[in-house]
């Protein structure tokens, strides 16, 4: 039987909560500063993911794991998160004050010449440096921090036979940070022309500055709530054993059919997301062409999904497996992707022959 403790489990659910409070912060400013860029929009995150992030992902990832044969992950935790605090708080303050004097516009105009129109994106990579730089360190919040360092630390801290319980508990904290992050975000856009600091000159800026300083605070909160609990490193000892070939490891997944099934799930969720992302975003930025409006629009979406993941994890996940099975509740999310995507492209391709679909 579950039972709850605050010194066990409470601090968890609240560094959940702070991380995904970042996340969500984030997720709207990093999108707003590469689609609403002149001469990058989205049709540049196809680069900057290729050529900036997928190499920073393996890097951090091969530091997280060099750092576990030395480190606790309490102290790991403590050095990832402070040096993504430290970089955030670099580019609002440092960066993008100065960021017509950094730019390498030149050097992108001169490399616009020899290239093909199509590869626009490759050139904003240079013309705007810092805001990839932005990007793919939000992105990296998203992949490095909540899903592998989080949840290894839950994975190591938690018993087992509380895991069934304590998860969804996660899960729903993690939805209430998108709710609440929305809601403050929409909150401060609403006062954006009426607060006061003294980098901001535009709404835009409001909204960056204190949102920085949200992302902050709300860093050193979950430092300081994970300092002190003593975690078990189980990944320190298991360098000791011998290492599986890579080339053994694909057998093993492509001989068992359940982990094949679940490679092959992931493989189509992260192909779905950055095949629609772009069309989807390069939509929203020709409707909010400025920044102020396309991270206010963005949050409303924040506040949506949030809700929307909150009702699905509480009244219809639990019930679905339990009453459908694991086979067909996997199979909801293709078929909500695949009806609601029908709707949307066709919004795209029958604009102008049925202009009623668009609205």
């Amino acid at each position: 039987m579950f039972r709850f403790s605050w010194s066990r489990y409470g601090r968890i659910l609240f560094v959940c909560f702070f991380l995904g409070f970042i996340y969500y912060l984030l997720k709207p400013v990093k999108d707003a500063l590469i689609v609403t860029a002149p001469d990058a929009g989205a049709e540049a995150i196809p680069f900057v993911k290729a050529w900036l992030l997928f190499p920073l992902s393996i890097g951090l990832a091969a530091l997280f794991i060099r750092m576990t044969q030395s480190y606790s992950l309490t102290t790991i935790f403590h050095f990832f998160v402070a040096s993504f605090l430290l970089f955030f708080v670099i580019f609002a303050f440092l960066l993008y004050p100065y960021r017509e004097s950094l730019q390498l516009t030149h050097f992108a105009d001169e490399l616009q010449t020899y290239l093909p129109a199509g590869w626009k994106g490759f050139c904003a990579l240079f013309r705007y440096w810092t805001y990839c730089l932005y990007f793919i360190l939000a992105e990296s919040w998203g992949t490095i921090i909540c899903c592998v360092l989080f949840w290894t630390i839950v994975n190591e801290f938690t018993v087992l036979e509380d895991a069934g319980e304590f998860y969804p508990a996660l899960i729903l904290s993690g939805n209430i940070s998108a709710i609440i992050a929305g809601s403050v975000s929409a909150y401060i856009a609403s006062l954006a022309e009426t607060l006061y600091f003294p980098l901001g000159t535009n709404a835009w800026e409001q909204i960056l500055y204190h949102q920085t300083l949200l992302i902050l605070v709300s860093g050193l909160a979950a430092i300081q709530l994970l300092h002190g609990i003593d975690l078990p490193n189980r990944l320190k000892a298991s360098h000791d054993q011998p290492r599986v070939p890579v080339r053994r490891a694909l057998l093993e997944v492509l001989k068992n059919r359940h982990l094949f099934a679940l490679s092959i799930m992931t493989l189509a969720f992260n192909l779905f997301i950055n095949l629609s992302e772009v069309v989807w975003k390069d939509q929203v930025g020709k409707a909010y062409a400025d920044p102020f409006e396309y991270s206010s629009y963005m949050n409303q979406v924040t506040f949506a999904i949030g809700i929307v993941s909150s009702i699905i994890t509480l009244a219809i996940c639990g019930n679905a497996l339990k009453y459908f099975g694991w086979t067909a509740t996997a199979l909801l999310t293709p078929l909500i992707v695949l009806t609601f995507g029908a709707f949307f492209y066709s919004s795209i391709l029958f604009e102008t022959q049925l202009p009623f679909i668009a609205l």
